[in-house]
């Protein structure tokens, strides 16, 4: 092989490998990110954590005003902000380089996760986001399918 025919192989190599990890060919990085959302969803729509723990329940209280007020609704689910697959998608910022979702297309809705998520002194932490077993083998599958064709 002469030199010139190597440093082409070598060129087409390198050329190959940098579209391996380019997030906006072939919508990878949203994808990626519809996977994650994916698990966003499915743990409020099961009322559990990532890890699959379930939440905690609400308080007597609570849940005495909750079943009088919007009876049959999920704990998630109040005035149906927090659980609109729209805000579960959130905003998707793709690049060759990253990918990022925030949970959220409005204020409220934005408002209303991080005070789910994170608890206060009269509500415990109910966490939703993050990947689930699912959204990780689904993210696996995608990843595996852009190297298997590299």
């Amino acid at each position: 092989m002469n030199r010139t025919s190597a440093l082409a192989k070598i060129r087409a190599d390198i050329e190959r490998h940098r579209h391996l990890f380019d997030l906006d060919r072939d919508e990878l990085g949203k994808k990626l990110c519809k996977a994650a959302t994916d698990g966003v969803q499915q743990c409020i729509a099961e009322e559990r954590e990532p890890d699959g723990a379930s939440w905690a329940p609400l308080s007597q209280k609570y849940e005495e005003w909750k079943s009088f007020q919007f009876p049959g609704q999920p704990i998630a689910v109040l005035y149906q902000h927090m659980a609109d697959p729209k805000e579960v998608a959130g905003e998707v910022v793709v690049q060759a380089n990253q990918a990022v979702v925030t949970y959220g297309v409005s204020a409220l809705a934005k408002q209303e996760a991080s005070f789910f998520q994170e608890g206060n002194a009269h509500q415990p932490p109910r966490r939703f986001w993050g990947f689930t077993k699912e959204s990780t083998a689904e993210a696996r599958a995608l990843l595996d399918a852009r190297f298997a064709t590299a």
